[in-house]
């Protein structure tokens, strides 16, 4: 089993100060990140297909070689028979996702209380998967492990948010 994550941040924040008097009250804040893993997985199998060519093949006149024994009892296994119903399952996953989000705050004008204020914000996010098997994981000849075909997927959504700040009361 191996797995190796990789994760990176990054933003920028300011506010609409140069742009009109009083901008520096009003502030905006760009987001964005990033994650990625890859899982691989690698584990010994036996093969359905070879061991059950090799268990038929322990009829008289045939060559005891290619005769599996699954009790090991009288001639042991040849190495060679072994490793001919023997694989190893091999699957890859990839996992990422990705956001990007921008913000938005700021007073709108003055209550008793003090100011009225305000937050806009949104958020997209990708997320996608994938995972890629070995031949024989694909065609689920392992006796012990799952197999399957080889599938991606991703999905993109959409967020975003609004508040506000009454303050009616001076407390």
């Amino acid at each position: 089993y191996d797995s190796d994550t990789f994760n990176g941040a990054a933003g920028l924040r300011g506010d609409f100060g140069g742009l009109a008097k009083g901008g520096d009250e009003y502030e905006w804040e760009l987001s964005g990140t990033w994650g990625g893993n890859r899982y691989e997985v690698q584990a010994a199998d036996v093969l359905k297909q070879p061991l059950q060519d090799a268990i038929n093949s322990c009829g008289p006149g045939d060559d005891p070689a290619g005769c599996w024994n699954p009790f090991s009892f009288g001639a042991p296994n040849s190495q060679a028979l072994t490793d001919k119903i023997t694989g190893e399952l091999t699957t890859k996953t990839d996992v990422t996702l990705t956001t990007l989000g921008l913000d938005f705050t700021g007073p709108l004008f003055e209550l008793p209380g003090g100011d009225l204020s305000f937050a806009l914000g949104g958020q997209m996010r990708k997320e996608t998967a994938a995972l890629n098997a070995d031949h024989d994981a694909n065609q689920e000849a392992y006796v012990f492990l799952v197999g399957g075909p080889d599938w991606q997927a991703d999905r993109h959504i959409l967020g975003g948010y609004g508040e506000l700040l009454l303050p009616f009361f001076q407390g």
